[in-house]
């Protein structure tokens, strides 16, 4: 596929976007995300769907490259993460030891192979 191609297809799949949005503010009817996905994303072939999903992850890191990030907003966002990773309880205190989870995991494997035989 030549890259002149991939440029007019690119740009015809975000023309396409940009009429659907224009003609949804017109008719002013309000749709949630998953019933425009269901009524005009899923319909279209894989690489059309592709192609609109690489079009989405560029100008949304267009938009962050454009974007200076604050001290304070990185911050936030570490916060954010350190707290979502810690947000699942296992109701083992030992649970995030590694010599443990080695030991158990090595004993699930012993016993595997001793039902396999």
């Amino acid at each position: 596929m030549s890259n002149s191609r991939s440029i007019s297809s690119a740009e015809a799949v975000k023309d396409w976007l940009s009429m659907y949005v224009k003609i949804s503010v017109e008719v002013k009817f309000m749709q949630t995300v998953q019933e425009i996905y269901a009524a005009s994303i899923r319909p279209l072939g894989e690489s059309e769907r592709l192609r609109i999903a690489a079009l989405i992850l560029e100008e949304i890191t267009q938009s962050r490259q454009d974007k200076q990030v604050s001290d304070a907003e990185k911050t936030l966002a570490r916060q954010r993460l350190r707290q979502f990773a810690g947000s699942v309880g296992s109701g083992n205190a030992n649970s995030s030891d590694n010599e443990q989870i080695d030991k158990d995991l090595a004993l699930e494997s012993l016993n595997a192979r001793e039902d396999e035989s």
